[in-house]
């Protein structure tokens, strides 16, 4: 073999009775000894793995001493092309091996060692937490509507908690809803009746602070947050 021979991976798909499609491709080089390539070629059950050499040498193949092999030969063509394809029963073989990868999005990146988040088809290094804002709260009668945008789409959850002293405490929450980058999407937090109750008997000079938490979990169930706090103005009368 020469000091170095290039070569090209390809995989082959059967389209007809001695035709293949070449459904993708990857350059290399070969020296003596193991090569170890990456590649990124979505395959099916039932392909065909192929190699081309270029130049002088040509396509290099092992002599296999024993019971005969599949073996076949295909005539040029590059990735999405259907090429002729001759096949015979043969000791020989091509001195490559592949390495199957899944890949559960469907983001052509193999979920062992090319994707780092194989949960989302636009992310392929870490899978990214969500940024999560609160932008505002505006007070409704007997509610707070909160604003909250996201950089990713998220399910977002808001809460929100009231110190009515004494150690009680009001909790108001919202149903989660998911929200998509770019809007704006509204929470409303209703007032439960023990706040209701502790505002009606709060003098309108005073005020108490709603605690305000939004949360978005990204695919892998990290949370991020962001808080907000509310000025709820007294309401007795007189």
């Amino acid at each position: 073999m020469p000091v170095s021979l290039p070569a090209t991976l390809k995989v082959l798909r059967r389209n007809g009775v001695n035709t293949v499609q070449i459904v993708g491709e990857s350059n290399g080089s070969l020296v003596s000894g193991l090569n170890t390539f990456d590649a990124r070629i979505p395959v099916q059950a039932g392909d065909l793995l192929g190699i081309s050499g270029s130049g002088e040498s040509g396509t290099p193949f092992c002599d296999i001493p024993g019971p005969e092999d599949l073996f076949g030969g295909f005539f040029g063509g590059s990735a999405g092309q259907t090429v002729g394809f001759l096949e015979v029963t043969d000791e020989a073989g091509i001195p490559i091996a592949a390495v199957l990868e899944p890949d559960a999005d469907s983001d052509g990146f193999g979920d062992e060692t090319q994707d780092k988040c194989p949960q989302l088809a636009s992310a392929q290094t870490a899978c990214p937490l969500i940024a999560v804002n609160a932008v505002t709260g505006v007070k409704r009668k007997g509610a707070v509507v909160v604003l909250i945008t996201t950089d990713n789409a998220a399910p977002v959850t808001v809460t929100g908690t009231v110190n009515l002293g004494k150690g009680r405490k009001a909790k108001l929450s919202s149903k989660a809803k998911a929200v998509t980058p770019g809007t704006v999407t509204r929470f409303t937090l209703k007032f439960p009746k023990k706040l209701k109750a502790a505002l009606e008997d709060l003098a309108r000079k005073r005020s108490l602070k709603l605690k305000v938490i939004a949360s978005a979990t990204n695919v892998l169930g990290q949370v991020t947050s962001d808080k907000l706090k509310v000025s709820l103005k007294g309401q007795a009368k007189g």
